[in-house]
């Protein structure tokens, strides 16, 4: 700056950025174009080169899971995931397609009402899946196996009401599936 003119009062960081502008301006063309500065700014997570491994997110280098793998190849939280996510599909077409038997004129609606009721441990553990998804932590990890439980138990359930409905109540020769849209076909009880 020249001498003689006066230098605005600026305060807080309004003054520390204009500061910074008359430094860089005195540099001039000196000035390098990528800053190395190395002060730690508390807004970003700098990384240590021992930390960084082939993926920092299924964390395969930690001491736990660092002989674990999933089909012998895969890290074993790319497993969890998959399988989880594999989990909350089949759930959710379970869930349409229970739902779609209201529509069929030949079954009961209370086979439906039952077989919702049935299902709902697989919900309540795909509550669990979807929490270990948002946040890995130790309570979450134990939550997975739960939730694996949940889902063996209301399948299991839901595979024995199948059995007792479709040869105690359902009254036909045949189980008629389908719909007038889509056309019906047919099964047989077995």
């Amino acid at each position: 700056m020249p001498e003689g003119e006066e230098v605005p009062v600026v305060e807080g960081e309004e003054a520390q950025n204009a500061e910074a502008q008359n430094n860089d301006a005195d540099k001039g063309e000196e000035a390098p174009l990528v800053n190395n500065d190395t002060s730690v700014d508390p807004m970003h997570r700098t990384l240590n080169p021992d930390e960084v491994c082939c993926c920092c997110i299924c964390q395969c280098s930690r001491e736990e899971t660092k002989f674990l793998s999933c089909c012998g190849c895969f890290p074993i939280k790319c497993g969890i995931v998959t399988t989880g996510i594999i989990t909350l599909l089949l759930i959710l077409s379970s869930f349409i397609e229970i739902f779609y038997f209201i529509l069929n004129d030949y079954i009961h609606w209370w086979f439906v009402l039952v077989a919702v009721l049935l299902l709902i441990p697989a919900i309540i553990g795909a509550c669990f899946l979807v929490t270990f998804f948002n946040s890995d932590n130790h309570s979450n990890r134990g939550k997975v196996r739960t939730a694996y439980i949940f889902v063996i138990i209301s399948y299991s359930t839901i595979a024995v009401w199948n059995i007792i409905y479709f040869n105690a109540w359902y009254k036909a020769g045949e189980v008629v599936a389908g719909g007038e849209q889509t056309g019906y076909y047919r099964l047989s009880k077995k």
